[in-house]
């Protein structure tokens, strides 16, 4: 939670919630989980292009930067007044364990009609299998910990 029912004459904010796919909200989301952000907004007017703009913060650095802005073809503009809910899911295995906290900007091209610093936070856990693990002792600094596609295979010696 943090920002409710935040107004403007464009737009009015209503909610956002951050969830593990397949889990009720407030369930533990852990490292394997893909994490679900969704909020709420009202559109007061017609005809202006309108979409949001997702930043996610670690305690100590920037982690992640995201729209649906940011690709060739953005179709998924709003362009007519009403009530809506936009939803962005995270993949599975991207964050370390740790607190990561949500930025959220809604605005047209030329225009932000609000930029929602630390609108919502969510906790990664250790996945359960790893929680004793010699690499966790101490903690990561990285934020990130993608499930990156590893293999090795034996080479014939000639």
């Amino acid at each position: 939670g943090g920002a409710e029912n935040i107004k403007h004459p464009i737009l009015e904010f209503r909610s956002i919630t951050c969830h593990a796919v397949g889990k009720s909200p407030g369930d533990p989301i852990y490292m394997e989980d893909a994490v679900n952000i969704s909020f709420a907004y009202e559109r007061k007017t017609d005809d202006l292009k309108l979409g949001p703009i997702l930043r996610i913060d670690s305690l100590d650095q920037k982690v992640l930067f995201d729209s649906y802005r940011f690709r060739p073809k953005a179709d998924f503009w709003v362009e007519k007044a009403g009530l809506y809910e936009t939803s962005v899911v995270i993949p599975a295995n991207t964050f370390s364990a740790g607190t990561f906290f949500v930025h959220l900007m809604l605005g047209s091209d030329t225009e932000s009609f609000f930029d929602l610093n630390y609108v919502a936070h969510f906790v990664i856990h250790l996945n359960h299998w790893e929680k004793d693990a010699t690499w966790n002792h101490a903690g990561s600094p990285y934020p990130l910990r993608p499930a990156l596609q590893w293999s090795t295979r034996a080479k014939s010696s000639d």
